[in-house]
């Protein structure tokens, strides 16, 4: 059923506003942390890649301590100043430039949030940065449909994107977001481009994000009830329906295709985490290892629903697809996109889910880090279009725009 927006947000702010996780300090000094910080925006490095270098550099002098909190507020000044402008704009009729401004007043919100909203100003931060998002969608000419599906104690929210009626029954692409990604970041980049050349797109979070079920050996279920509930729809064509899942989501693209080949023409998992990701000295090692800012614990925590880290050596080894004896089971056509020297989740699992069950196919880049992405030569963009966008075409029959 569709729930209104306002009590979408009004549902997000109660959910993410409820106690969390003790605020903590992130590591290093306070000028290292602005020194990697810049640094990464000038190499075009997650979480900022994207992001005007000279803009960031303005938000660190507002950063003042190494707090959650003190994060947050740096950035919520900038995203606030982009959402008064695009008020402004939208006022004056300027819809282009408003939607401009909303969507980058999204993106500093989600900067100001980042990896997860576990203290009170990154809740807030979340909060607005919803409000941006929905401004800036209603201003489109295909805006959002929120679809809800209550699972026990929780509800899954998804946000699909419909094509214009003469493109329906329309095939489907479900994205499922990455571990700080959330849904609305897969609802706004590409969607609306996708749904112009006619297939409907579905934005999910992935298990342990905002808006779905916590992560745990059984969240595959919930998770296919809802792409079941939209892939129902007499606006769907139900014989073309595509998986992507990108980092963490890339994890539950592999499990629901080992589970539910019928259901899916393609598979595309981008940087999969399948069994050696979720081994404790993997975890160790990607917080000594450096490439996911901050640390990475606490975001896997959030995910489960604890403020223990010490909990994540057991709760994470379970998930392994291998211990769950899926990796032999037939698959849809499947496309593996990641980086040889990934060091958010183990190469190694790429490698595995090549060497079992269905043949698979596989873009590797030799020089890559995780999603595949090379400073100065591959941006996810360019990922995007020459490498994952065609596969997603060729297999759901739809001519490249």
């Amino acid at each position: 059923m569709p729930l209104a927006i306002g009590a979408l947000i009004l549902l997000i702010a109660a959910v993410v506003s409820a106690p969390g996780m003790a605020q903590v300090s992130y590591p290093g000094t306070l000028e290292e942390l602005k020194a990697d910080v810049q640094r990464r925006a000038e190499r075009e490095r997650h979480p900022v890649n994207g992001y005007d270098p000279a803009v960031i550099r303005e938000g660190l002098t507002l950063l003042q301590g190494e707090t959650e909190d003190d994060w947050a507020a740096a950035w919520m000044q900038i995203a606030d100043r982009y959402w008064v402008d695009a008020q402004l704009q939208e006022a004056r009729g300027d819809l282009q430039a408003a939607m401009q401004r909303y969507q980058a007043a999204y993106s500093y919100y989600v900067l100001a949030r980042w990896p997860t909203p576990t203290s009170v100003k990154k809740r807030e931060a979340y909060n607005k940065g919803l409000q941006a998002f929905f401004a800036w969608d209603r201003l489109t000419a295909l805006p959002t449909e929120v679809i809800e599906m209550p699972i026990a104690e929780e509800t899954i929210v998804g946000l699909l994107r419909m094509p214009a009626e003469e493109a329906r029954p329309a095939p489907l692409l479900v994205l499922l977001s990455g571990l700080d990604g959330y849904k609305e970041n897969g609802a706004m980049g590409g969607s609306l481009a996708l749904a112009r050349q006619g297939i409907a797109v579905l934005s999910l979070g992935s298990p342990g994000t905002v808006q779905t079920v916590r992560a745990s050996t059984t969240a595959w279920r919930p998770l296919m009830e809802i792409i079941d509930q939209v892939i129902a729809r007499p606006d769907i064509d139900a014989t073309r329906v595509v998986l992507r899942g990108g980092s963490w989501g890339s994890y539950w693209a592999a499990q629901l295709g080992h589970r539910y080949p019928d259901r899916f023409i393609g598979v595309v998992a981008q940087g999969p985490a399948i069994h050696g990701a979720f081994a404790a000295d993997w975890v160790q090692h990607v917080v000594d290892a450096g490439e996911y800012f901050f640390d990475w614990r606490i975001a896997l925590a959030y995910a489960f629903g604890t403020d223990d880290l010490s909990q994540i050596e057991t709760l994470m080894p379970p998930l392994s697809l291998e211990a769950q004896g899926l990796l032999d089971n037939p698959t849809p056509p499947m496309l593996l996109v990641n980086g040889l020297h990934d060091e958010v989740w183990p190469i190694e699992d790429t490698f595995l889910l090549l060497e079992h069950g269905t043949a698979k196919q596989a873009w590797i880049n030799p020089q890559g880090i995780h999603m595949g992405r090379q400073t100065g030569m591959w941006n996810s963009g360019r990922i995007n279009q020459e490498i994952i966008n065609p596969w997603i075409f060729g297999r759901l029959g739809v001519t490249l725009p």
